[in-house]
């Protein structure tokens, strides 16, 4: 999986070991705190998936993603909420995202093995 590229776009602190979790699974994960360039930072990084905090501030999670499905649909984005209602998902899904995911410790730690099937699933 070490060619396998992640962009990470969250600006909680407390995240950050999850995301090395990621890294230790050979992954090569890309944590940026902010949304600044991040059109730029795709094109850059071009990674085979984005994990999206739905909570930056000055930033619409939902409403990129649903930019970003239309111009990029092979690249796959999670979005990190702080609470995941069943329509919330519903919507989600609407606009492109994957996978939605609360910030409750339990779902998060599936973090991991959500991104493994997503790659394994776009490599077949």
């Amino acid at each position: 999986m070490s060619e396998s590229r992640i962009l990470v776009i969250d600006h909680k602190r407390s995240n950050q070991e999850l995301y090395t979790k990621l890294a230790e699974r050979g992954y090569q994960v890309y944590v940026h705190m902010n949304s600044e360039d991040i059109d730029e930072q795709i094109q850059s990084i071009r990674p085979q998936a984005l994990i999206l905090d739905a909570a930056l501030p000055g930033f619409n999670a939902l409403e990129f993603c649903r930019a970003h499905s239309e111009r990029m649909p092979h690249v796959p984005a999670l979005l990190v909420a702080e609470r995941v209602e069943p329509m919330l998902r519903e919507w989600a899904h609407s606009m492109g995202i994957l996978d939605l995911l609360s910030r409750n410790p339990d779902e998060l730690a599936s973090l991991v093995w959500r991104v493994d099937g997503i790659i394994r699933e776009r490599r077949s």
